[in-house]
């Protein structure tokens, strides 16, 4: 006889749970004992429990609590090591300043009479290159002769003015064209052609000359022949007479000849390609400039006559302005150092070079790069002396630098 016996669990919320178990009975005959045998299995399945917004954020303020008490706990130690810390970064940071500070610094030292000797020699040698000049003009274009100034504002000139064609040929200069003409003021031939630099000029050129000096003006809306006038300080009859005007009348665009008229300095310059740029482009640190101070080493009062940029050795030196190199040499004090001859009685020297890129009789360009930043000479570190030559006086090179 068997008898087998289901029974299953009901259901629960989170889990199920199927039970089976059987019995089985045996009656045997010859035996008078009853054997029971009793077998069971379970089957259980799990859903995965879910979590709650309100246990996550239960969750991160249990693990901010506990940092709160361990930063309490070992607040002195830890304000301790950030100090160490830090000091650690600051003495690094103030090793690197100190350290490019000392590589590019440019004290400096006691000059001897054989250095001086240098200083009196390299002035000697930019005079001599000044005596070379042979046409020069002032800051308002006038040509200068070697007795005066001839201002030509104050030429009266009556008669109309006329033009003629000239075809530039090689080893033209504005200034000998000039002359050549009878004008006696450079922005006469740079104003009337509209020349931007006079540096592009080329042989083949086709240049329009007047027969006298001055500069043209172009009519503006509501302007008149009163109101030039009164600008250029000018005679109503000489305009009338210059250009061949019948009447008072004038048009938009239309072009008035003023005699006597020049262009601005700083016009003028950038034509000329007079306008300086710092000789190098890489990142320095001035350090000398020009002028009187005061010899920190022996206390008494010295001129430097250039300005110093201090920055690693290597740093390439370009040439401040179109011009000529007139000169490389080495002396005690200069080091290896190159000079350039530029128009106008201009001068610039480039001292303490490691290296010179180019040599006697070049001609460079602006930008041109004609040397390497050094160490050489009377000087406690690299760093570049640059100095500014007008007619053999020295000048502050920021005068001229644009």
């Amino acid at each position: 006889m068997e008898i087998i016996n289901c029974i299953q669990a009901q259901p629960r919320q989170k889990s199920r749970a199927n039970f089976l178990i059987t019995t089985k009975k045996n009656n045997n005959r010859n035996h008078s004992s009853l054997r029971y045998e009793t077998k069971s299995s379970y089957v259980v399945t799990k859903t995965k429990k879910q979590i709650s917004l309100k246990q996550i954020f239960t969750s991160i303020g249990q693990t901010v609590t506990e940092f709160e008490y361990f930063f309490y706990d070992n607040a002195k130690k830890l304000l301790i090591i950030l100090g160490i810390f830090l000091l650690i970064i600051a003495t690094c940071v103030g090793g690197i300043i100190f350290a490019r500070y000392s590589i590019n610094h440019t004290g400096p030292l006691e000059l001897n009479n054989s250095k001086l000797a240098d200083v009196e020699s390299l002035d000697k040698i930019m005079s001599h290159f000044a005596t070379d000049i042979t046409l020069s003009y002032d800051s308002n274009g006038n040509l200068i002769d070697t007795n005066s100034i001839q201002n030509t504002s104050s030429v009266n000139i009556a008669d109309a003015i006329s033009y003629q064609t000239y075809t530039v040929k090689s080893g033209d200069t504005i200034s000998g064209i000039c002359v050549k003409f009878g004008l006696k003021n450079i922005s006469t031939v740079i104003a009337v052609n509209n020349i931007s630099n006079v540096r592009q000029l080329y042989a083949g050129q086709k240049l329009t000359i007047p027969s006298a000096d001055g500069t043209f003006h172009v009519v503006k809306k509501g302007e008149n022949l009163s109101t030039l006038v009164e600008k250029y300080k000018i005679s109503l009859e000489t305009l009338l007479d210059v250009n061949e005007l019948s009447s008072d009348e004038l048009s938009v665009g239309q072009k008035i000849f003023i005699p006597g008229a020049t262009l601005d300095a700083k016009t003028l310059r950038q034509a000329m390609g007079e306008t300086f740029k710092i000789p190098i482009t890489a990142k320095f640190r001035w350090t000398s400039p020009y002028g009187a101070r005061i010899d920190p080493i022996k206390g008494t009062k010295s001129y430097h006559k250039g300005t110093d940029m201090a920055c690693p050795t290597g740093t390439p030196v370009y040439a401040s302005l179109y011009g000529r190199v007139s000169f490389t040499g080495v002396s005690n004090i200069y080091g290896n150092y190159v000079i350039i001859s530029h128009d106008n009685g201009y001068q610039t020297l480039y001292a303490h070079l490691s290296k010179i890129l180019t040599k006697k009789g070049q001609w460079v360009e602006q930008g041109s790069k004609i040397g390497l930043v050094g160490n050489t000479g009377y000087s406690t570190g690299p760093h570049l002396h640059f100095s500014v030559y007008k007619n053999g006086k020295s000048i502050n090179p920021m005068s001229v630098i644009k």
